[in-house]
Order: structure tokens, then C-alpha cells, then sequence
């Protein structure tokens, strides 16, 4: 059973920002290689088991949170049905602890969503130490476009 604890432990400030940024830009490399299956190694290895994507881009059925499973088939039926050549792009990350909780503060761009558009984007991320290891909890998201 998968142990889930804060990260109040975690010490070195500069290890933690590097590992967050690191499994953040993996994240988006996935998805913009179109390594959607849950069962790959990264998404074991670095997605909390107790994983939930929320995002408010302007389409009410992504208001409510979804497993990581729900959000790699959505992102699928994206590049497979309306946006082939979207992308994302990291602009920055800010991540920051306060006692046991830690969290990323990342703005990025949707690229080609639809074809020719860019639209810039925020999200919140919220880790977990999952057996030891350091793992996205929780995503929300917002794009610029949306309101």
C-alpha cells in the first residue's frame, strides 16, 4: 500500500526546486511526445496514486476534479481529434514550502490549441512524498484565453 505523507522532511530547499522542475518538464515532455498511457514508467514512478487534475479553460466539464487516467485519455482525444500539433511550454516555475506543504506555481503556453493560437496558462501543483518519493498530488490549472 502506497504511504502518503507531507513533506515537512524534505531538507534541502535547492534538491526539492530542482526535482519539482525536473518531473515538470518530464510531465510536458510526455505530453507533447504523446506518451499518454498511464502504465508507462513516468506516470507510475511520478503521479501521487491519489492524483486530480482540475482545470477552468472556459469548458465546464473540466471543472471537476479528474484522475490522471481521465486526463491523459482527454489530452488524447485533443491531438487525436481537434489539435494534432498542440504543444506546452513551460515559461517559469516558482516552487515554495510552508511547513509540510509544497507547491509550484508554473505559468506555460498551449501552443497550436486550436491550430495558429497561444494561449498563456497558470497552474498550481501540489506534491506528496509517496513512499519516500516526491510526487504530483494535485494540478490546477487556468488558461488566459478562457474568460
Amino acid at each position: 500500500m502506497t504511504e502518503t505523507r507531507n513533506v515537512a522532511n524534505l531538507k534541502d530547499e535547492k534538491e526539492i526546486r530542482r526535482r519539482c522542475s525536473d518531473i515538470l518538464h518530464e510531465f510536458f515532455d510526455m505530453v507533447n511526445s504523446r506518451q499518454l498511457n498511464p502504465d508507462h514508467a513516468f506516470w507510475i514512478e511520478n503521479i501521487s496514486p491519489n492524483y486530480t487534475y482540475t482545470g477552468l479553460h472556459g469548458n465546464f466539464s473540466f471543472y471537476e476534479p479528474i484522475d490522471l487516467k481521465n486526463q491523459l485519455r482527454q489530452l488524447e482525444a485533443l491531438y487525436l481529434t481537434e489539435s494534432p500539433n498542440f504543444e506546452l511550454i513551460i515559461i517559469h516555475l516558482d516552487t515554495e514550502r510552508e511547513s509540510s506543504d509544497l507547491r509550484t506555481y508554473m505559468q506555460y503556453d498551449i501552443r497550436d490549441s486550436p491550430e495558429g493560437l497561444t494561449r498563456q496558462s497558470a497552474a498550481q501543483i501540489k506534491w506528496s512524498l509517496d513512499d519516500g518519493k516526491l510526487k504530483i498530488l494535485e494540478v490546477q490549472t487556468m488558461a488566459g484565453a478562457a474568460l
